[in-house]
């Protein structure tokens, strides 16, 4: 059997269509009441319904061909290449709705964090210092608080921090100076 393409579809449909358009003329006016027996259409409602039932359900590509014809980058492109650019621009233009804001709160999100890290040992600080205005420590706890202190200073030595906030950094470098010169004086007493 021959391959039946898109074309031989095509060529028959156009033949059907043909022969139904001459039958159609061939058959007088007069006798397009006519109907072969009660409950049987006439032959002008068979002919009407020739005409106007034949449409078969297409696919939304084919549908989308009729409403707006040929893609545009057919024209330029194979087949397969176009498919290909095509869901790549569904798939990367959503990516790009996504990532493009994201991207412009990246380093919003990156200074929030190195403040809040800023901010935490600016917390630990205080903290120490309060402990060591509100009463005298023992020697353990001296030495505990200095452990505290070293690292506090060691943490701020090690971070990178970006350039608006290295006042803060050495601020805070002084302020740890100044709490260890407290915790000196009470080693002092």
């Amino acid at each position: 059997m021959p391959p039946y393409g898109a074309a031989e579809l095509a060529s028959s449909y156009r033949t059907v269509r043909n022969n139904t358009i001459q039958i159609a003329t061939d058959i007088p006016a007069d006798q397009y009441g006519f109907s072969a027996a009660a409950g049987v259409k006439t032959v002008g409602q068979l002919l009407t319904h020739i005409a106007f039932a034949t449409e078969f359900p297409l696919a939304p590509a084919a549908e989308r061909y009729f409403r707006n014809g040929r893609p545009f980058l057919l024209n330029y492109l194979p087949f397969w290449m176009a498919n290909l650019v095509q869901r790549l621009v569904f798939l990367l233009v959503p990516l790009a709705a996504i990532l493009i804001p994201l991207f412009r709160l990246l380093p919003e999100i990156i200074s929030q964090r190195q403040k809040r890290g800023l901010y935490r040992r600016y917390g630990e600080l205080k903290f120490l210092e309060k402990d060591l205005t509100a009463r005298t420590l023992d020697d353990e706890e001296r030495r505990k608080a200095g452990e505290q202190l070293d690292r506090i200073e060691n943490e701020l030595v090690h971070a990178k921090f970006p350039l608006d906030l290295s006042d803060r950094v050495y601020t805070l470098r002084q302020h740890v100076d100044f709490v260890r010169a407290q915790l000196g004086r009470q080693t002092g007493k």
